[in-house]
């Protein structure tokens, strides 16, 4: 995690700074020194996207059914026993 931390502070000054120049030269096609900003919001948006799906997909998943059937033997057999006893 350190090294990709460490990646883009040195790599996000320079593409943001020539993101900036582009947008903001005169002979530019469209005058938008707020480019950068709308860049790294779409970036932002882009890995909030690959980080958050997987996510919130796991928690819609339902439980193995192996598991619920174990389950639901070991109540059963603890209410068993408790009536023998």
């Amino acid at each position: 995690f350190a090294s990709l931390t460490a990646l883009s502070m040195m790599v996000g000054p320079i593409v943001m700074s020539s993101v900036f120049q582009a947008f903001t030269r005169p002979d530019a096609a469209l005058y938008l020194p707020a480019t950068p900003f709308v860049a790294a919001a779409a970036l932002m948006a882009v890995t909030l996207f690959i980080f958050d799906v997987p996510m919130i997909r796991a928690e819609f998943v339902k439980p193995n059914q192996d598991e619920d059937e174990e389950g639901a033997g070991k109540e059963a057999s603890s209410k068993n026993g408790s009536a023998r006893s």
